[in-house]
């Protein structure tokens, strides 16, 4: 089975019995699959959702208030997290009142309105920016401050990822008629130019084979200074931390936190390393920061031939497998096996300890999901779309393939196990970090933490 030739493995997954939807825009008929969607990831790793105007349905046809109820349900996972939203604008299209959209607005769940982080409006109209303005007064200061007018594609191609984005052809044709030097271009590196330079890759979106080193006379892997310290940082203070991995740091802009840290690779003190941004105390920016890592770090582990072996995962039938217990140990043992013989010998040996220590800290995180909120499956939710290569798969199929359900040979699925059995899966690389012939429960985090402080020890020396 082809990327391309793929079944809808969402739909398979619901007639098996399991409730499970995606950002894909699929919300029935008569209603343009582009109207709204993700698209992909932002510069901080956050979710893209696009909504392009000009699609928005007859209301002669459609029952904007079922429709809305349909957009909740599509979006209730994405917006669990910090989201970003691209508004095409057009003049072209009958509106629904202001009045309607004041009263949507209002009947959203709160983490619809939190989570938004940024709502770029590509084209707008000085009415449209009045009635915002006015809009932004009556229900949020908070809202009017995550606007951001765009005023041509240009701009938009500088302050986002666009490649996974459908723009309009009535927006494109509209853009190409602007008188472009009318408008400044925000002083902002895009993505592609900030990786196009091999100069600035000695952290994010640096080669794994580069900056995870295996000493002479060793197996430990040495790891990135700053990875490391990430990594020790939430094993002792992220562990109880709410909805850790789901939102942006409060007290730092991460892009220019990112940019300050990819200024100075060669920092040899752990002091200077954590002290220097004063970062270190924000939880939530070391968390962010070590998913942007992540995200930016080449090759990406689940590449497009990685995803074709993951559709082969053993997914249950019916959720009558899930319910009876022998059944679903034997599903899962049969997925751990799977992993360890199929999934791991195809990701680069310079991964996988550091992978080892990853999932360690999201295993532990997980353990307290009673505290923090965050079980394997939100944590794999969240980290699916991190480790998923989104250049070079189609937008669909990584939306399918992040999704996480027994029934869906998906890499969110496979990251659930992983989180969850780190220990089974990782069992070679722990023992090869830790120098040990056998490995005990009790005591392996703190043996997991320890290891890490060795590595900060070499940089110490």
């Amino acid at each position: 089975m082809t990327l391309t030739s793929e079944k809808n493995l969402i739909q398979i997954a619901k007639n098996r019995g399991f409730s499970i939807e995606i950002a894909d825009g699929d919300f029935g008929e008569n209603v343009d699959h582009r109207l709204l969607y993700q698209a992909g990831l932002d510069n901080e790793a956050m979710p893209i959702v696009v909504f392009s105007e000009c699609y928005l349905p007859d209301e002669k046809l459609v029952d904007y208030d079922l429709l809305v109820e349909k957009i909740k349900k599509k979006f209730n996972d994405l917006v669990e997290s910090d989201y970003t939203i691209v508004y095409f604008a057009s003049s072209e299209v009958q509106k629904p009142s202001w009045t309607w959209l004041i009263n949507t607005y209002h009947l959203l769940d709160r983490k619809f309105k939190k989570n938004l982080k940024h709502m770029y409006l590509v084209h707008p109209s000085t009415w449209t920016k009045i009635l915002l303005n006015t809009f932004g007064t009556i229900i949020s200061n908070k809202f009017y401050s995550k606007l951001v007018y765009v005023d041509n594609l240009e701009q938009l191609n500088h302050l986002i990822p666009t490649k996974h984005m459908s723009i309009p052809e009535s927006v494109i044709e509209y853009d190409s008629k602007l008188d472009h030097s009318a408008y400044k271009t925000p002083i902002v590196k895009t993505v592609a130019e900030i990786k196009s330079k091999n100069a600035q890759k000695t952290l994010f979106g640096a080669n794994v084979s580069d900056i995870v080193t295996t000493p002479k006379n060793s197996e430990v892997q040495t790891l990135p200074l700053k990875v490391a310290t990430w990594l020790l940082i939430l094993h002792k203070n992220g562990t109880f931390t709410k909805n850790i991995f789901r939102h942006r740091p409060t007290l730092f802009n991460l892009t220019t936190l990112r940019h300050k840290i990819q200024a100075n690779p060669n920092v040899s003190s752990y002091e200077l390393d954590t002290e220097s941004c004063g970062y270190h105390n924000d939880i939530h920016a070391v968390a962010s920061l070590l998913k942007l890592f992540f995200y930016e770090l080449q090759p990406p582990i689940f590449n497009r031939s990685l995803v074709e072996i993951v559709k082969d995962l053993p997914v249950a039938e019916s959720k009558e497998d899930i319910a009876d217990i022998s059944v679903a140990l034997d599903l899962e043992r049969d997925r751990i096996d799977f992993i360890k013989s199929k999934i791991l010998p195809e990701i680069p040996a310079e991964y996988r300890q550091l992978l080892a220590h990853l999932f360690c800290v999201l295993n532990n995180i997980s353990h307290n999901s009673q505290d923090n909120k965050m079980t394997a499956h939100s944590l794999a939710m969240v980290w699916a779309p991190i480790l998923i290569d989104w250049d070079n798969i189609d937008n669909n199929t990584c939306l399918q393939m992040t999704s996480v359900c027994p029934a869906i040979p998906s890499v969110g699925s496979i990251i659930q196990n992983i989180i969850q059995y780190f220990y089974i899966i990782f069992s070679d690389e722990i023992h090869a970090i830790l120098d040990v012939e056998y490995i005990h429960s009790e005591t392996l985090m703190a043996q997991m933490e320890n290891a890490l402080n060795q590595q900060l020890s070499i940089y110490r020396n």
